[in-house]
């Protein structure tokens, strides 16, 4: 269920990274560490989607209305 704001863009998670792509967002001398969380979360902190909007609040807004199932 997406909420609709005018001004909201779009929502990108990792159900958006094409077929053969990779969800990356860091490499080190420890490992890989993936750009979005899939179904399952590791850890707190870890992002589950980028809000692209004309406006910070705007965005501040889609994201804190977002729902997360623990």
């Amino acid at each position: 269920q997406e909420l609709e704001l005018d001004g909201v863009r779009d929502i990108l998670s990792s159900k958006d990274i094409p077929n053969g792509g990779e969800n990356l967002g860091a490499k080190s001398a420890f490992g890989s560490e993936p750009l979005f969380a899939e179904e399952i979360a590791r850890c707190v902190g870890e992002r589950l989607a980028f809000v692209v909007a004309d406006t910070q609040k705007l965005a501040d807004m889609a994201a804190n209305s977002s729902v997360v199932d623990y």
